[in-house]
């Protein structure tokens, strides 16, 4: 079962997939694709509604551009950023071996699909997932794995993984992520091919009737 996920992952790298994930309080779309980034985060109100939206674009390394809009004001605005460059790794394994502490998956885990992609890989590769049952989750009856992981230098950073995979194409839809010092983590999942409705997804809409104000200034 772990080499059928391992192979799933492995073969994102050739479709490059928005990244789509959302715990009820909030939804998050993200795709990188070389040196080009898009994400877009929608924070929601307890009956479901848009409350802020915010869109991130890094059309070239060094250029970080911002829109957010805000439901409750009705107002957005955009603004321009110079930044230094934040490379992603790649959802490739590293053919020259990994730098990070075996079956260390890091904290940095929903930062992109590729981050999520080489957490999970790095996870699994301690060897212990095992297959304890299954669940619905949205409609498909999912594989259920978990297993301990490393999670830090001591000894005793040890933490846990929790895995549904689709049956079907071996891709997780949820991950629980139980690390020493920080809140568990619940990650639901979808992997969306990038069509041109899906990459629509990543450009936040400017509501009809919102007024445009200056982006707040740096302290």
């Amino acid at each position: 079962m772990v080499s059928h996920i391992t192979k799933a992952l492995d073969a994102l790298a050739t479709t490059n997939p928005i990244l789509y994930e959302y715990n009820g309080q909030s939804q998050f779309w993200i795709r990188v694709n070389g040196d080009v980034t898009q994400d877009r985060q929608q924070e929601l109100t307890s009956s479901g509604r848009p409350a802020t939206d915010t869109g991130y674009s890094h059309p070239r390394p060094g250029t970080d551009i911002t829109v957010f809009v805000d439901y409750h004001t009705k107002t957005w605005w955009r603004k321009t950023d110079i930044m230094l460059p934040n490379p992603h790794p790649s959802m490739t394994p590293n053919p020259g071996g990994s730098t990070s502490p075996v079956c260390d998956p890091g904290l940095d885990i929903t930062n992109s699909p590729q981050t999520t992609v080489a957490s999970i890989r790095t996870a699994m590769s301690c060897g212990n997932m095992r297959i304890i049952g299954t669940q619905r989750i949205n409609g498909v009856d999912a594989i259920k794995l978990a297993g301990a992981i490393k999670a830090g230098p001591r000894p005793h950073d040890q933490g846990s993984l929790t895995l549904w995979v689709n049956p079907a194409t071996y891709l997780p839809l949820r991950t629980q992520w139980i690390l020493p010092g920080t809140p568990d983590d619940v990650e639901n999942f979808q992997w969306l091919p990038p069509t041109p409705a899906n990459l629509a997804r990543l450009t936040v809409p400017i509501p009809a009737g919102f007024t445009q104000v200056a982006p707040p200034q740096k302290p």
